[in-house]
């Protein structure tokens, strides 16, 4: 359910603590391969990778307008790109590798993922409601395929192939009372 894991979760009867952010992407002209990884920087808020027609793909968390009606995020408009997040999101990645400054860019679009309280992402069954997982969270739009393949494990009773048991949406069981 993406950004609306939180609002299919209420359903329910549940509460989890998962809010949608609007985030920005940057797409470049493409370039001979240089990257062969995805990169992350720790300090600075930046992600990189170049696509396989070498397209090189900036992002990082830097934020987009994420429209509200009543108060309520509307997630069925579209959000609004925040120029100030643009130009900074290029410029750090042009600071971090230089090469990308000769690079024109094509376009940037924004796109919404959900941000759960403490960062980290929810995967498991839903606190109280037996049968009702979740996968979301986190960086869900690049984890995505794993977090499907370590969830799926678990609704079968099999054992994940790895730890994920930080991540179980039981540590917000206090939030429901059911």
């Amino acid at each position: 359910a993406g950004v609306w894991s939180g609002r299919i979760a209420q359903m329910t009867g549940s509460q989890l603590p998962v809010s949608p952010i609007a985030l920005t992407m940057t797409a470049t002209a493409r370039t001979a391969p240089f990257m062969d990884y995805l990169f992350q920087h720790v300090g600075r808020r930046l992600s990189l990778k170049q696509t396989a027609e070498g397209t090189v793909l900036i992002g990082g968390g830097w934020p987009s307008k994420l429209h509200h009606r009543n108060g309520i995020a509307d997630l069925e408009r579209k959000p609004s790109l925040n120029l100030d997040s643009l130009q900074r999101s290029v410029h750090t990645a042009c600071s971090v590798v230089p090469q990308l400054a000769s690079l024109p860019v094509l376009r940037s679009w924004t796109g919404v993922t959900s941000l759960v309280a403490d960062q980290l992402p929810l995967l498991g069954q839903v606190p109280h409601r037996p049968g009702l997982f979740i996968a979301t969270g986190g960086a869900a739009f690049t984890l995505g395929l794993t977090y499907a393949h370590l969830l799926v494990a678990q609704m079968l009773g099999q054992p994940p192939s790895l730890d994920i048991s930080a991540y179980d949406p039981d540590r917000f069981r206090s939030l429901t009372f059911a």
